[in-house]
């Protein structure tokens, strides 16, 4: 059974089971925990390893949780399973570590309810890994599509590579380090902050309902960032910037080009930082607040809340508007 109950005169059990199945031939491995921190390691061996282990305050025997790790239908399953009358009135503390092939190549994945899910290193085709009420740490993921997603915790990658990456949390910060994709990638987050160090992407989507977005060392075609309540600031090689902010400043640098870049905020400045050589067409609004230029334009029209212009060929698009906040351009 795997149950020692050497607690048993304060109604509490330890648990330890482990088991292992082949992984040989299979589609995918699902992982699914509640209650439980969730661990995931490699191995070079062609099958997968779990462990439950950790202490269970409850009435009875048959109230403790137990491992499940079978083949079902082309997947290895692995769960922590409940009795059909549990209830969550006890304390529980446990930790479903499971080990699996160090080069797998098929569909993963991974969720907890309550409970934290670590990863050192995952590969695959799909890879989803959730976690309700829960934070989410990956040190290096790599795969064809890669989602993760959070409700109540934090969530960060410190290396991501695949082809299109979805990043998604509720209430909880984002963090990626090092993010690298062949096609697109999006990162939203409900209420906390957006933080990406470095990102390779053909599209990129960054959006928050309250929380700031920060963004550096971008190489990507099109950038969209858009927050309701907090501060933008990005730096790009070169590409197209689409940068919204209800309340907040944005930021925005531009190491060696661009094509287009629109940035609007309500109450808040914008600042663009751009090369010496640029050439661009230019409109820039500000209702109560002041616009300046540091290129040398040729101005279409100018009066106190809008300036029109061209510098250069006009090749590049630059329209800047703020209701509340200055404009410049350097």
């Amino acid at each position: 059974m795997g149950i020692i109950s050497d607690l048993k005169k304060m109604g509490g059990y330890v648990v330890d089971e482990e088991s292992e199945v082949s992984a040989h031939e299979k589609d995918e491995i699902s992982v699914d925990a509640d209650a439980a921190d969730v661990n995931i390691y490699t191995h070079a061996h062609d099958s997968v390893k779990a462990r439950l282990h950790g202490k269970v305050m409850a009435a009875k025997e048959s109230a403790v949780p137990c491992l499940e790790l079978k083949e079902c239908d082309g997947a290895v399953v692995v769960r922590v399973k409940y009795p059909e009358n549990f209830s969550f009135r006890f304390y529980c503390s446990v930790q479903l570590d499971v080990t699996i092939p160090e080069n797998w190549t098929n569909k993963l994945q991974i969720s907890t309810v309550s409970g934290d899910i670590y990863a050192d290193k995952l590969t695959g085709s799909d890879i989803f890994v959730k976690s309700t009420s829960g934070d989410i740490t990956i040190r290096d993921v790599t795969g064809k599509n890669i989602t993760s997603g959070t409700v109540s915790g934090e969530t960060e990658i410190n290396k991501a590579d695949g082809e299109n990456g979805f990043f998604e949390s509720v209430s909880g910060s984002i963090r990626t380090d090092d993010a690298s994709f062949l096609y697109n990638f999006e990162a939203i987050t409900v209420s906390g902050d957006l933080k990406i160090n470095r990102l390779e992407c053909a599209t990129a989507k960054a959006g928050t309902t309250s929380g700031d977005i920060e963004m550096a060392c971008v190489s990507a075609g099109n950038v969209k960032a858009e927050t309701g309540s907090g501060d933008i600031k990005i730096r790009i090689g070169k590409g197209s910037l689409e940068l919204i902010t209800s309340s907040g400043n944005i930021k925005a640098e531009v190491d060696e080009g661009f094509n287009s870049i629109k940035a609007r905020s309500v109450s808040g400045d914008i600042k663009l930082h751009l090369p010496a050589a640029s050439e661009f067409s230019l409109k820039a609004e500000s209702v109560s607040g002041d616009i300046k230029c540091n290129f040398p334009v040729r101005v279409v029209s100018a009066d106190d809340n809008c300036l029109t212009g061209v510098t250069g060929s006009g090749r590049g698009e630059i329209a800047a508007s703020s209701v509340s906040g200055d404009v410049l351009i350097t």
